[in-house]
């Protein structure tokens, strides 16, 4: 019993630490949240959302290409070893020109139309 609580306490000091140098991290808590951000013009960002695809749900992110590019979308598994294990989801962005645009993050199944969970940004894009 000692053991495993060793092992999850430093698996845990991994994942914050792995949190730390991913960059944003927003949890998706609630529906119909938003959050601001501020970014730069060509300069990347990640936004990290925890997520649990042995589940069938997967997030689903929406954007306008005109301002946005997405470089990466990559799940990290958060090392438990356990079957049915979550993870993070983080998507790696490119802003390629100044303005207003938002994110839209939906936490779903790929076969069904609705979304459990839904997450907002508003981006501020400056030079």
């Amino acid at each position: 019993m000692l053991g495993e609580f060793k092992e999850y306490r430093s698996r845990l000091g991994l994942i914050v630490l792995l949190l730390g140098v991913v960059g944003v991290l927003l949890s998706a808590v609630e529906a119909d949240a938003q959050d601001k951000m501020s970014v730069k013009v060509q300069q990347e960002f990640r936004i990290t959302l925890p997520e649990n695809p042995s589940t069938g749900f997967k997030w689903e992110a929406r954007f306008n290409g005109d301002f946005l590019v997405l470089q990466s979308r990559k799940y990290v598994s958060a090392g438990t070893g356990r079957m049915g294990g979550g993870g993070l989801a983080v998507f790696s962005f490119l802003p390629l020109k100044q303005g207003e645009t938002s994110l839209v993050f939906r936490y779903k199944r790929p076969w069904e139309n609705g979304a459990t969970r839904e997450r907002s940004i508003h981006l501020s894009i400056t030079e």
